[in-house]
């Protein structure tokens, strides 16, 4: 059963990796897994909340939404990797791997990219739903997007970023859970008043 499992990942690994060879997403790939690229979707992310809702109760979020990522950051890559220690398809010779960035120095399982960007996205998604649901799909795609780009240029295996986002969204769950309980029933998140 534990051999099917590694062979279906290696297959969707080299399903996915072999997309390498396209030169348009060989260019625009490696670019999705970067954080300065997405620093203006980060920068919407935080003026669109205090822009929408009163300032103490955004800022709380903010801080919860920080701390949920920082959290699963740390959990994945410094507990987690350590205690699986799978090399990355990149670090294994019997592996071909069309690498379109540098390797890494550390493990593969799970992949902290995937985790942070699902517990980032999970987190809006909980807290936004009840203003709209139409925010769901982009961000679920924004998370997706840079998962499987960890995959295409060859760092991670397609079962690393799926557990990744396991991870993420369940951290995402959790905090989020926490922020309901503890810290909304004081500064809860409001549009702000209208004054028209």
């Amino acid at each position: 059963m534990i051999d099917s499992l590694l062979s279906l990942d290696l297959y969707l690994f080299h399903l996915i990796n072999d997309g390498a060879n396209d030169s348009i997403l060989h260019s625009v790939m490696p670019l999705l897994r970067e954080k300065w690229f997405w620093l203006p979707v980060y920068a919407f992310i935080l003026s669109f909340i205090l822009r929408n809702f009163k300032l103490y109760s955004g800022l709380v979020f903010i801080g919860f939404l920080f701390i949920t990522v920082g959290f699963t950051d740390i959990l994945t890559s410094q507990v987690i990797k350590k205690e699986i220690q799978r090399p990355r398809p990149c670090a294994q010779e019997v592996v071909n791997v069309d690498l379109l960035v540098s390797c890494g120095a550390g493990y593969s399982m799970p992949s902290s990219h995937a985790a942070n960007h699902f517990a980032l996205s999970f987190f809006l998604i909980l807290g936004f739903s009840r203003f709209t649901s139409l925010i769901r799909l982009p961000l679920f795609g924004w998370a997706g997007l840079i998962s499987v780009a960890q995959v295409f240029v060859g760092v991670h295996y397609p079962s690393d970023v799926l557990i990744g986002a396991v991870i993420g969204v369940a951290m995402a769950s959790a905090f989020y859970l926490i922020y309901t309980r503890l810290f909304e029933p004081y500064y809860p998140l409001v549009h702000k008043l209208s004054t028209s």
